[in-house]
């Protein structure tokens, strides 16, 4: 598992720029979990972004985590194509929990 600080580091992942060019230690995900609120690009450009891609890697399944509980901000991210919106808690163990169950899901070969 790789985590990015930003969108614009999850694009250069993705994209294999350096220092991600080394796919043995960066390898394509099998799921994408995306903050909302990131800074600088936030997480609806780069589900935008992602959108406009023809990679493999564009296919994985995007799981969305945001602090919003707008039904209207759920609903852009679906039609964006996340395949799942979480709110995210405030406790970091739910959010350990939440995240396992998650990669449980779309990742079924997790021991």
């Amino acid at each position: 598992m790789y985590v990015t600080g930003s969108s614009e580091e999850a694009i250069d992942y993705l994209l294999g720029r350096w220092p991600f060019d080394n796919r043995t230690r960066h390898p394509f995900p099998e799921v994408i979990i995306l903050d909302l609120g990131l800074p600088g690009m936030d997480g609806a450009g780069f589900l935008r972004w992602l959108n406009t891609r023809a990679e493999p890697w564009a296919q994985a399944p995007v799981v969305v985590f945001t602090a919003n509980t707008d039904r209207a901000v759920a609903a852009q991210a679906y039609a964006l194509g996340a395949r799942e919106v979480k709110v995210k808690p405030t406790d970091f163990t739910e959010l350990v929990d939440i995240v396992d169950g998650v990669l449980r899901r779309w990742k079924p070969h997790i021991a």
